[in-house]
C-alpha cells in the first residue's frame, strides 16, 4: 500500500509491503487485513486503514521512524512526519475499484467538490501525476500545518474530520486544488451516549428524511432562555397571533415573539393596509394553510406552531404600509430585530414564495452522502458550510437583511442544505452533535475562525463581519466593515438607502460610539474622520426619498457615502484618529454660525477636561486605543478610537436633518488637477485599459506651476468633457484636516519613546525617512519635503451650485503646496 510521506520539499511513495515492516508499530494501520471486516466490501488499500485512529489523531502527528525510510538521503537517521496525509492512489486507480464503497465514496466527493462544469475525474485520471490524499487536521488549522500548542495536553483540539484532496506531481502539499471534509458520524439514538470531548471525534449527526429535526432546534432554543437575553427598551408593534390567526393592535408591551427576516422579490404581498387592517385582525385569517399568504411567511407561521412560538413579526403584516407612522416603526428596528426571542430566516430561493425548507415534508432533498465502512463505523461527507450557503445566498445579498443579520440576538437559518443556529453564545448545525452552548460549539469571533470558513467545524464557522461587539477590535474599524458590507448589496428601491441602514446606525451609535449620534451613515464623533471615505469603482448619485414638505432635495448628500451608489474604500491601518489633526470649524446647523465643542466632532483637544476620564492604550503592534476609566475590569477588550464625551439630549450637530446641508467654515484654495493619471501602483486596472467611466480616478493635484503636490479621486465620469489643462483648472479644494505622511515606524513624525505620532506640524521629521520609488509617490519630492511632520492636508474637491458646494473627489496634498496657493476661509455649506 502506497503512503505518501513529506520529505523536504519532495513527495516520495512508500510501499507498506515493502518498507514499513510492522504494521502493529502503526495505529493507523491494521494489522491483519486479509479478510473484509463485516464483508464491507472494499479494497485492500481501504481496509488497511484504522479509520477510528484518523479521526482522533492528526495525520502531522503520525510518523515513520527513520529505519523505515533509510533508502531517503539525509534522512537515515530523521523520524518523517505524514504532514501529507495518506495517499490512496492515483485517481484512475480508483475508478478501476468501482466495487470498494469508499473509493467509489471518495470518486463522488471529487466530482460535488469541482467546480467545472463538466466531469473533472477523467481528466484526473488521465494525469498519471495525480493522486487522492487523505489528511486529518485539528479545528482551527484547517489549511495550515502549525498545530496550535496548549499547555493542557488533555484540552488539545482533536481532529473532528478527515479531509480528501488531490495533489499533482510534486506540488508543495500547501496547494490543494480540491479540499472536502468526511466526518464520523451517529445515528440519532447514539447521540445520548456521546459526551464531552467525545463528540468531537464522533464528528457529526446522521440525517434523516427530508425534514428538518425538530428536537434539535428545540434544544438550541430552549438552551437560550429570555434571561440570557440582553434588557432592551421594547419597541411597540403588531404581532401575529400564531394560535388565534390573525394580527394584534400596537402593544405597548409585546408579550415574547419571534420576527421574520426575508426577501420579498418581486412576488405580491399580502399586506397591512388601512384597507385590510379590518379582515388580517380577524382570527383565523393568517394560518399556515391560507395560500393567499406567501409561503415563507405561512411557513414560519406553521414554524412557530411546531416550535410552540406564541407570536411572530413580519414586516409585511405587522407595520402597517400606508400609515405615516410606518417610517417611525422603521427607524426601530433594531430594537424590533434585537427583543425577538428569535429571528426565522428564509436564506433559501430568492423571493417570498421561497419557504423555509424543512418545515414541511418534501421541501428539502436529502443532501447527506453517506457510506458504511463497518458495521460500528459510518462515514458522512460533509455539508456544505454556513458561509458557503447562507452567505452566498440571494437573502445575504439585500440591503435591508444586512441590519436583521447584525442586530437579531438568535438566529434560526432555513436553507436547502440543512438548518443552522447562530446565538451570542456560539453556533451549530443539524449534523453536528454539539449544540451553540456546548464546549464543541465554535463561536462567533475572531479567535475562533470569524474570518475564516474553517472547514474543521461542522458548518463552518459565523463571519465577524456581522457583529458589532467585537472583542480587541478599534471601534471605527468594525464601523468601516459595516460600511463595506452593506454598500456591496443591492437595495430594490435606491430611495431606501437611509432607511436599510437606519436600524444598525442606532445600534452603532449606542454599542460602538458612546451615544453619539449617527448622522446620513456617518458618526458625528469621528466626521473629521469619516468624511475621508474613498470610492472605488463607478460611482452614482442616490435618490432620496422626500419625507419633509419643506425638502427639496431629490439626492442625498453628496458629502456622505450613503449619497452614492458604488463600492468604497474605507480600510485604515492602525488609528487614524490619531494621526489627522482637524482643520475646519463645524458650524451649528440651526443658525450656521455657532461653533460645535471640538470633543463632539473628533479627538478632543489637549485642554479637553475629560481626557482624566479616558486611558490611552497601546498595543504589543504599537497600534493605540482609548478606554473610559470607568469600564470594567477587562474593558480595554472594547476599543475607541478616541475619547467620546457621550450623547448629549439636544445635541448640535452640523448637519440640517431635512436638507441635508452640512455646514463648516475652512479654508478653500483653487489648484488645478493633471490631464493624466498618476500610474501609481493602487491605480485602478479599468484606468490602465483606458475605462475611466466605470472607475474612480487618480489624478495628480497640481500647484500653480504645474508640479505634482497630491493626489485627488475623483469619480471618472465627473471627466467626461474635462480633458483638457483648461477645464482641470482652478478647481476648488477645501482643506479639512491634516495628516501624517505614513503609519508609525515609517512617518517622519512617529515617536518611537511614546509610541505615539507627535512634533510641531511642519517642523523638521523626528524619524526622517528615505525617499519613496516613482510607484509609491503622492507628490513630487524634488519639490516637496516628505521629512516634515504633519505634512500632508486631506482636502475635499467641491463644485458650486447657487451658493451650495458638492463633493466631486477627495484627496491629498501637501502643506505647502495648499497654503502657498493664498486659501481663503469661508463658510461652506456642502449639499
Amino acid at each position: 500500500m502506497p503512503f505518501d510521506i513529506e520529505v523536504g520539499e519532495s513527495a516520495y511513495l512508500f510501499d507498506r509491503s515493502t518498507i514499513l515492516s510492522d504494521a502493529k508499530k502503526y495505529p493507523w494501520l491494521k494489522a491483519d487485513v486479509h479478510e473484509a471486516d463485516d464483508n464491507a466490501p472494499l479494497c485492500w488499500v481501504c481496509r488497511s486503514l484504522q479509520f477510528e485512529y484518523l479521526f482522533a489523531v492528526p495525520t502531522a502527528d503520525m510518523t515513520i521512524p527513520a529505519h523505515e525510510v533509510a533508502a531517503v538521503p539525509e534522512h537515515d537517521k530523521t523520524s518523517v512526519l505524514l504532514w501529507g496525509g495518506l495517499c490512496l492512489g492515483k485517481v484512475g486507480g480508483l475508478r478501476d475499484k468501482p466495487s470498494c464503497r469508499f473509493c467509489a465514496f471518495l470518486l463522488e466527493s471529487l466530482r460535488e467538490l469541482s467546480s467545472t462544469p463538466h466531469d473533472p475525474l477523467a481528466t484526473w485520471a488521465a494525469d498519471q501525476s495525480t493522486r487522492v490524499y487523505l489528511r486529518g487536521l485539528v479545528r482551527g488549522a484547517t489549511l495550515s500545518f502549525r498545530r496550535p500548542m496548549s499547555k493542557d495536553k488533555s484540552s488539545e483540539p482533536t481532529p473532528i474530520h478527515i479531509y480528501i484532496y488531490l495533489r499533482h506531481g510534486k506540488e508543495p502539499l500547501r496547494s490543494s486544488p480540491v479540499l472536502g471534509p468526511i466526518q464520523q458520524i451517529s445515528s440519532t439514538e447514539q447521540v445520548s451516549a456521546i459526551s464531552g470531548r467525545r463528540r468531537a471525534i464522533w464528528g457529526g449527526r446522521l440525517l434523516t428524511g427530508d425534514e428538518v429535526d425538530l428536537a434539535v432546534l428545540r434544544r438550541w432554543i430552549s438552551a437560550c432562555g429570555p434571561d440570557a437575553q440582553e434588557s432592551r427598551p421594547v419597541p411597540r408593534i403588531r404581532l401575529i397571533d400564531v394560535s388565534g390567526g390573525f394580527v394584534t393592535n400596537a402593544l405597548d408591551n409585546p408579550p415574547e415573539y419571534v420576527a421574520l427576516s426575508y426577501v420579498w422579490g418581486k412576488t405580491k404581498n399580502m399586506m397591512l393596509t388601512a384597507l385590510t387592517t379590518a379582515s388580517l385582525q380577524t382570527p383565523g385569517t393568517l394560518t399556515a394553510h391560507n395560500p393567499d399568504i406567501p409561503l415563507t411567511i405561512r411557513n414560519a407561521i406553521l414554524a412557530c406552531q411546531l416550535l410552540s412560538l406564541s407570536h411572530l413579526w413580519v414586516d409585511s403584516l405587522c407595520i402597517e404600509q400606508d400609515s405615516p407612522l410606518k417610517i417611525t416603526t422603521i427607524k426601530q428596528m433594531d430594537a424590533i430585530y434585537g427583543c425577538a426571542r428569535l429571528t426565522l430566516v428564509a436564506a433559501a430561493g430568492s423571493d417570498a414564495q421561497a419557504g423555509l425548507p424543512g418545515i414541511r415534508t418534501g421541501t428539502r432533498p436529502r443532501q447527506q452522502r453517506v457510506v458504511r465502512i463497518t458495521s460500528a463505523l459510518l462515514l458522512s461527507k460533509v455539508l456544505p458550510t454556513f458561509k458557503s450557503v447562507v452567505d452566498h445566498s440571494t437573502w445575504n445579498s439585500r440591503g435591508w437583511t444586512y441590519q436583521e443579520r447584525v442586530l437579531s440576538e438568535r438566529k434560526l437559518y432555513f436553507t436547502d442544505q440543512q438548518a443552522y443556529y447562530e446565538c451570542p453564545h456560539g453556533f451549530s448545525c443539524e449534523d453536528n452533535l454539539s449544540g451553540p452552548h456546548e464546549s464543541d460549539a465554535p463561536l462567533n469571533d475572531p479567535g475562533h475562525g470569524g474570518n475564516d470558513d474553517d472547514d474543521s467545524t461542522p458548518g463552518g464557522v459565523v463571519d465577524d463581519r456581522y457583529q458589532l461587539e467585537q472583542k480587541g477590535v478599534l471601534n471605527y474599524a468594525i464601523y468601516e466593515g459595516v460600511v463595506r458590507e452593506y454598500t456591496a448589496r443591492m437595495l430594490g428601491y435606491e430611495e431606501d438607502g437611509e432607511a436599510a441602514f437606519r436600524g444598525v446606525a442606532n445600534a452603532m451609535q449606542l454599542r460602538l460610539f458612546y451615544g453619539s449620534p449617527m448622522i446620513f451613515g456617518i458618526p458625528l464623533c469621528c466626521i473629521d474622520l469619516a468624511l475621508l471615505w474613498r470610492p472605488s469603482g463607478r460611482l452614482e448619485r442616490r435618490r432620496r426619498r422626500l419625507l419633509h414638505a419643506v425638502s427639496t432635495a431629490t439626492n442625498f448628500p453628496s458629502w456622505t457615502w450613503m449619497g452614492w451608489k458604488g463600492s468604497f474604500l474605507m480600510e485604515s491601518v492602525g488609528n487614524k484618529s490619531e494621526r489627522i489633526l482637524s482643520r475646519v470649524e463645524w458650524l451649528d446647523a440651526r443658525d450656521q454660525a455657532s461653533l460645535l465643542p471640538k470633543p463632539s466632532t473628533g479627538m478632543p483637544p489637549p485642554s479637553w477636561p475629560g481626557w482624566r476620564t479616558w486611558t490611552r492604550h497601546v498595543d504589543k503592534h504599537g497600534f493605540a486605543f482609548y478606554n473610559p476609566n470607568s469600564a470594567a475590569a477587562g474593558g480595554a477588550e472594547q476599543r475607541f478610537c478616541h475619547p467620546v464625551p457621550g450623547y448629549v439630549s439636544g445635541q448640535a450637530a452640523p448637519v440640517d436633518p431635512v436638507s441635508g446641508l452640512l455646514f463648516m467654515r475652512a479654508e478653500v484654495s483653487q489648484m488645478s488637477l493633471s490631464t493624466l493619471h498618476t500610474n501609481r501602483w493602487d491605480q485602478e486596472p479599468s484606468c490602465n485599459n483606458g475605462d475611466h467611466a466605470s472607475a474612480t480616478c487618480q489624478l495628480w493635484i497640481l500647484d500653480n506651476a504645474g508640479k505634482r503636490a497630491g493626489i485627488a479621486y475623483v469619480d471618472g465620469e465627473w471627466l467626461v468633457g474635462k480633458e483638457s489643462a483648461a477645464a482641470r483648472r482652478g478647481l476648488y479644494f477645501v482643506k479639512l484636516s491634516q495628516q501624517t505622511f505614513s503609519l508609525n515606524e515609517s512617518d517622519p513624525a512617529w515617536n518611537e519613546e511614546t509610541w505615539s505620532y507627535s512634533g510641531t506640524p511642519g517642523s523638521p521629521a523626528l524619524h526622517p525617512q528615505e525617499p519613496l520609488g516613482p510607484e509609491d509617490e503622492a507628490f513630487d519630492q524634488a519639490v516637496y519635503d516628505q521629512n516634515i511632520c504633519w505634512c500632508l492636508y486631506n482636502v475635499l474637491l467641491i463644485e458650486w451650485f447657487d451658493g451650495v458646494a458638492y463633493r466631486v473627489g477627495i484627496g491629498q496634498v501637501h502643506i505647502h503646496a495648499f497654503d502657498n496657493a493664498h486659501p481663503e476661509c469661508k463658510t461652506v455649506a456642502v449639499g
